[in-house]
């Protein structure tokens, strides 16, 4: 109000109310953006991977262990790799994979945001390989004047490789949602891959 007390001094209450309208037009236009990197963190109401599956499971007994192998930085965000197994003592069942969590600064609001995607056990190949392919991807995989490759997991983690112009520079980045990604790097991938691998083996010693 003080801003406004101000604007109808100089310019009187026509300028106020331009000044109010000007401001509802820019929070409409703003506020949109500052949710959409949130709402992309909302997981669907069915789980998309096992792990999820038993995370929801109720009347039971339920042992995870975990292993953290590392984390990358990225452009704005840290990406950490985990080895994780989950145990149903109650039933007698089990279920391992990896937990994927990033954790994201807003380069505009200085917003933090948290994202966490599990990937089964019998994922991570495929998870491997499309990394692979994403971080290598060039204008070799089309003739057309504009490109982009993505993989992504069965929770929704997803790497993809873009470019608008052809032989222009390939873009690689994480996308967590609508106007939520980070740019990334095929050295950073290949870390993260170095880290998926790793947590890989060691659920493999468990079988």
């Amino acid at each position: 109000m003080k801003t406004c007390a101000a604007n109808l001094k100089t310019a009187g209450a026509a300028g106020c109310a331009r000044f109010l309208k000007t401001r509802q037009v820019l929070w409409a236009a703003i506020l949109p953006l500052l949710l959409a990197c949130r709402l992309g963190a909302q997981t669907n109401s069915t789980p998309a991977t096992l792990l999820e599956a038993f995370d929801e499971q109720t009347n039971v007994v339920l042992v995870r262990g975990y292993s953290t192998q590392g984390s990358v930085n990225l452009d704005d965000a840290t990406l950490s790799v985990a080895a994780e197994m989950v145990n149903d003592v109650t039933d007698s069942r089990s279920a391992m994979g990896l937990v994927l969590e990033i954790q994201r600064t807003d380069p505009q609001t200085g917003a933090h945001s948290s994202f966490s995607y599990k990937v089964d056990r019998d994922e991570i190949n495929s998870l491997v390989g499309g990394l692979d392919y994403v971080s290598r991807a060039n204008w070799g995989v089309t003739p057309l004047n504009g490109f982009e490759a993505h993989y992504q997991t069965k929770s929704g983690f997803k790497v993809a490789a873009r470019s608008d112009r052809r032989d222009a520079t390939v873009d690689l980045y994480f996308d967590f949602g609508p106007g939520c990604h980070t740019k990334t790097n095929s050295d950073e991938i290949s870390q993260i891959r170095g880290l998926i691998t790793q947590a890989s083996a060691l659920l493999d010693g468990l079988k």
